[in-house]
């Protein structure tokens, strides 16, 4: 593992004091390698850990609504990602969402809090061009996808997991949040 030091934080709305070598948070922060390049959003939220099956859903969704019409800056690109109620959909009942295990339910719904440090932090960028009619018009200009590492802390024990931020390139040229997918444990 890399030397880390948090040089920055933003974590939702919230502010936090600063010193020089760590970030005391409830929530999240964002870990730095020491030349600054980005290394993961670590997340010690526990607030979906004892949420019945059923529940998860319904709190996803509340927590994408609670962002529509918000738009976050990818720092690698510059470019602008916007957060709209197609994003709460597919978020939680795409065709991979549906796959899902309770697992990874849980891990994406906890995703759905962070998607501001989530998209400032995206990067290796891909762009795939749209495959499917449906699209022709939501995604008329393909879509990026991009790459998030987190990790998430249970009980002391720091889970590293790397993701696919999937945006979506709009006919009125917008980028919007699509998905997050191939949610994996890397260690």
């Amino acid at each position: 593992m890399c030397d880390l030091k948090v040089l920055n934080i933003e974590c939702l709305d919230c502010e936090y004091l600063i010193d020089d070598e760590s970030v005391l948070l409830k929530e999240c922060e964002v870990k730095y390698n020491n030349d600054g390049s980005f290394n993961r959003l670590q997340i010690t939220n526990e607030s979906f850990d004892n949420i019945d099956f059923k529940s998860i859903n319904k709190e996803t969704i509340k927590n994408i609504k609670n962002q529509k019409g918000i738009s976050y800056k990818i720092t690698e690109t510059n470019n602008n990602v916007f957060i709209d109620k197609k994003t709460a959909y597919e978020f939680v009942y795409s065709k991979n969402s549906v796959l899902n295990n309770k697992q990874q339910k849980l891990i994406k719904s906890k995703l759905s809090k962070y998607f501001k440090e989530i998209i400032n932090n995206s990067t290796d960028k891909i762009y795939t061009t749209n495959k499917k009619e449906k699209h022709s018009k939501d995604a008329k200009y393909g879509f990026y996808r991009y790459k998030i590492t987190f990790s998430i802390l249970n009980k002391g024990v720091e889970d590293l997991y790397e993701a696919i931020v999937l945006i979506r390139n709009d006919a009125n040229t917008k980028k919007y949040l699509y998905d997050i997918l191939n949610i994996k444990k890397i260690n």
